[in-house]
């Protein structure tokens, strides 16, 4: 497996070794039929500390408690919840990405789960601590709330999906390289919008992931739609669609 990232170009200075413990590993039943998947995992050993030195710390639930207990060492922090985070404080987490199930689950209002609706819950996180929101919408594609408080929309790509499988581990790890690689937070969600919808042109999860070559070509033409009118303007237009 670090031999596999190392190949990648991922730095795997941090990783731990521990005699006695053994990998999380899942199997994955994908239908091709539907488009679904069902995941039997084995958990592997939680995270002790972070590391220290890094602009960006990503986390899901497996290593949020980490993440809290060395908040004062770490960088800026992204969460990733999607499967619910258990203890999750929205104080101190400077990028929130949640599924949209878990976003209305948490801070959203009777409605009904459109794009209004997951933007209106999003400005409820960032009352209650977060900084950006970033909603993942599967086949659907993001929206999303900034720091100054503008929205986004940005709809899913046209491709053949083999499976999704992975695909919302590509967004994030997406998301945060266009941030770190200084594409600004509409283009690194439109970034990691098109990367994620590529990636599963693929049936394994991994070896459809894009360049960051194709993915910007295909990021370029990337717009948003309105809800209710068929109009399309560009993905960075500002104020409610």
């Amino acid at each position: 497996m670090l031999d596999g990232l190392e190949a990648e170009g991922v730095g795997v200075r941090h990783v731990e070794r521990r005699r006695g413990e053994t990998t999380a590993q899942s199997v994955v039943l994908v239908s091709r039929d539907t488009a679904s998947r069902a995941l039997l995992t084995r958990p592997g050993p939680t995270l002790r500390e972070l590391p220290a030195g890094y602009d960006w710390v990503h986390c899901d639930q497996a290593g949020y408690p980490a993440a809290q207990a060395g908040r004062a060492r770490a960088g800026r922090l992204s969460l990733d919840d999607g499967n619910a985070v258990a203890g999750f404080v929205p104080a101190g987490v400077d990028l929130y990405v949640p599924t949209a199930e878990v976003l209305l689950r948490r801070f959203g209002a009777a409605g009904d789960g459109g794009v209004l609706a997951l933007l209106d819950a999003a400005r409820a996180a960032t009352v209650e601590g977060v900084g950006a929101v970033v909603v993942t919408r599967g086949g659907e594609g993001a929206v999303a709330l900034d720091p100054a408080g503008d929205e986004l929309v940005v709809p899913a790509v046209d491709v053949p999906v083999e499976s999704t499988l992975g695909a919302g581990d590509v967004f994030h790890g997406a998301m945060l390289a266009a941030l770190a690689l200084g594409h600004g937070f509409a283009g690194s969600v439109r970034l990691a919008v098109v990367c994620a919808g590529l990636s599963c042109r693929g049936l394994d999860g991994r070896s459809a992931i894009p360049g960051l070559a194709e993915t910007l070509r295909l990021t370029t033409t990337t717009t948003t739609t309105s809800a209710g009118r068929p109009a399309t303007v560009p993905a960075t237009q500002k104020g409610r669609p």
